[in-house]
């Protein structure tokens, strides 16, 4: 809109020598706040006669602004008042006709006040000129809005020409982004001029959000990249889409422009190995960022188990599922390549299931699958990931080698089994009453073996109580039992010593070798030193022996004895074991021999039982006095009298002795009688 500045025109006067009042006082129709300021006043005045012209800010206190002007023939007036400045208050002006004593009416400058406290909208207020308004004003008031650009005013547009009442709501309109606006307010008059306010603004910016756009899918491409893809938002002020991850919180990752690509490639991070939650927003020529897809995001489908189990010939395949799609999800279609050959579309499952298992497949092959999901016309494809299936191998060999006691009474085995399958498991059995009662003892699997001899000491069995029967059992990588080993039994050996120098020995046979039993060997070790070779031997249909030890020193008490069975040539596997019995123990004891004196000072001065070999218990020796007083006790055969009472020697005489012990056969032996002390 254009401004027009009226200026006052030098006019031909028309003097006239009588004047009088002859019509109404003089009367504003219009004031004309100038881009300056000034204010250009037009009124109308039916008598030519000089005038004056007055302003106030507050309608009370008046300044003449124009004295006893005196007009040209005309019954319109206009006059610039230079004194105001009406851009920062709201003048009032009169005029008056001195001469006759006319005073026209009071009006106001158009004050225009803009309230930006909410920056999408500017509320407008100014006041009227007058009430009511000057004659021959419109009904309705005109307002212009001026956008700057760059510091620089742009061209005035008209916002509304019926506005009645002096305000004005206006709403920022969509693309307006933190810009300055200028308001202001006309009113014409029929009598030709126009009132027009001070113009004023400030800086205002819309806030409309624009509508969320339409989330279809997210799907992977190339097994390495993400796929976004969404319907643009139907907002007219669209500049383009955020798109968001979900980390530990949404962060705006990207942005896509302009607004009609309506898709996005994510390279940032491999999904065949995460997967991560995506959200979108529109945002627009100011920024304003539309309601994102937070509540509902998506996000790929990840295959995140492919396992193949051999022992039903099947593939399982576990996936996340596809959340919040635009449409209800339909179903998941799973596909496959065989040995990379064609992909195939193995089956079709409703959209609540997240697992498939792909059956009949066969062995040594690579299947590589992936999922996809239909919702509505829109789908969403996974990663595809690959897995081979192995051999199945049957465990071909179980033998039971050895079971041998040990000098600590454990028991020593000994497994030759086949490693070749590659996952397989054995349990190892055992038995103390028969062979059929078996009870397991020890499992292992082919984790825990690195070649085929497995040896394990069995902690819990004691070779000194019985004899024990062994077996083991392999299941192959199924489970199913595959092979049972043979069953060994071990060697017990017992014995007893029938007189004092003859020593019977008993045992039982050794069972499960694959060759038999070649011979039986018999130990016997003396001192405590062990022997490097039996001292004599009996074939494997003998399990008794009679051992004469008369002729062994009468010195030597002790004897030890074990059995060892030597297995027969000719073993399949190619072994030749020996398997060892428990351990026995005989004590020799010889008669106890009492000297009938002995001199304290002399060779014999100690007096107790002479013994060449002791293994009894309880052992007691009393001596009394003649008066039956106990004057000495011992516990031990090697702890004598030495002929003294409470410190003191004893006299000399006789002295009654009682002596008595339980002999290793569990028989109870007692000696008394007397022994003369010599001083």
């Amino acid at each position: 809109m254009k401004r027009y500045i009226l200026f006052i025109l030098p006019l031909l006067l028309l003097f006239k020598t009588s004047i009088s009042q002859t019509g109404n006082p003089p009367e504003i129709l219009c004031l004309n706040v100038l881009d300056n300021g000034n204010v250009s006043v037009t009124w109308t005045y039916n008598t030519y006669l000089p005038f004056s012209v007055y302003n106030s800010i507050d309608g009370n206190n008046w300044e003449l602004v124009l004295n006893n002007t005196i007009e040209v023939s005309s019954q319109q007036f206009n006059v610039t008042d230079t004194s105001a400045n009406a851009n920062i208050n709201k003048y009032f002006y009169k005029v008056i006709v001195p001469t006759v004593n006319d005073t026209s009416n009071i009006c106001a400058t158009m004050y225009l006040n803009v309230d930006n406290s909410n920056p999408a909208q500017a509320y407008i207020t100014w006041n009227n000129m007058s009430n009511p308004k000057p004659t021959g004003s419109d009904q309705y008031y005109n307002i212009y809005m001026s956008i700057y650009t760059n510091s620089t005013p742009g061209n005035w547009t008209l916002l509304a020409d019926d506005i009645e009442n002096p305000v004005y709501n206006y709403i920022v309109e969509d693309g307006l982004c933190y810009d300055s606006l200028n308001f202001m307010i006309e009113i014409g008059n029929t009598a030709g001029c126009t009132s027009v306010s001070n113009i004023t603004g400030d800086w205002f910016s819309e806030d409309n959000q624009p509508e969320t756009p339409v989330f279809d899918s997210v799907s992977i491409i190339n097994n390495s990249q993400v796929i976004l893809g969404w319907h643009a938002s139907v907002s007219a002020d669209v500049k383009g889409t955020y798109i968001y991850h979900e980390t530990d919180v949404w962060t705006k990752f990207d942005s896509v422009t302009p607004y009609h690509v309506t898709y996005y490639i994510d390279s940032s991070y491999n999904p065949c190995d995460s997967s991560i939650n995506y959200a979108i927003a529109a945002f627009d020529s100011c920024d304003i960022v539309s309601p994102g897809t937070y509540n509902a995001p998506q996000r790929p489908i990840m295959i995140t188990n492919l396992e193949s189990d051999l022992c039903t010939s099947s593939i399982l395949i576990n996936w996340t599922p596809y959340i919040n799609p635009v449409e209800p999800l339909d179903k998941y279609q799973i596909w496959a390549v065989e040995n990379f050959a064609d992909t195939v579309l193995v089956e079709e499952v409703d959209g609540n299931t997240t697992f498939y298992e792909d059956q009949n497949k066969d062995q040594n092959t690579t299947y590589t699958y992936y999922i996809r999901a239909w919702f509505g016309n829109n789908s969403s494809t996974s990663c595809s990931k690959s897995i081979t299936t192995s051999s199945y191998i049957v465990p071909e060999e179980l033998y039971f080698i050895n079971a041998s006691v040990l000098e600590n009474n454990t028991i020593d085995l000994a497994l030759d089994i086949d490693i070749n399958p590659v996952n397989c498991n054995w349990e190892i059995y055992r038995s103390d009453t028969n062979s059929t009662n078996m009870s397991l003892i020890k499992t292992f699997d082919r984790n825990a073996v690195t070649n085929p001899l497995y040896e394990y000491n069995d902690i819990d069995a004691d070779g000194s109580t019985g004899y024990y029967y062994y077996n083991a059992i392999v299941y192959d990588s199924c489970g199913n039992e595959s092979i049972v080993s043979n069953k060994l039994k071990t060697i017990y050996l017992t014995g007893d010593s029938p007189t004092e120098n003859n020593i019977s020995l008993s045992w039982n046979k050794f069972e499960g070798w694959d060759a038999g039993v070649e011979k039986y060997y018999i130990y016997r070790m003396t001192d405590g030193i062990t022997p490097l070779i039996p001292f004599d031997s009996v074939n494997a249909s003998t399990t008794q022996y009679n051992d004469d030890i008369s002729g062994v020193s009468s010195s030597t008490t002790d004897f030890v004895y074990w059995i060892s069975a030597k297995e027969n040539q000719g073993n399949t596997y190619g072994y030749r074991e020996i398997s060892n019995s428990n351990r026995v123990t005989f004590i020799r004891e010889t008669e106890l021999y009492m000297p009938n004196a002995f001199r304290p000072d002399g060779l014999n001065n100690i007096f107790g039982p002479v013994v060449s070999g002791y293994a009894g218990t309880n052992y007691s020796m009393k001596i009394f006095n003649r008066w039956g007083q106990m004057i000495f006790e011992s516990n031990s055969p090697g702890n004598g009298w030495n002929g003294t009472y409470s410190g003191k020697p004893s006299p000399a005489g006789l002295y009654i002795y009682h002596l008595s012990y339980i002999n290793s056969k569990n028989e109870q032996k007692e000696y008394q009688g007397t022994v003369m002390l010599i001083r």
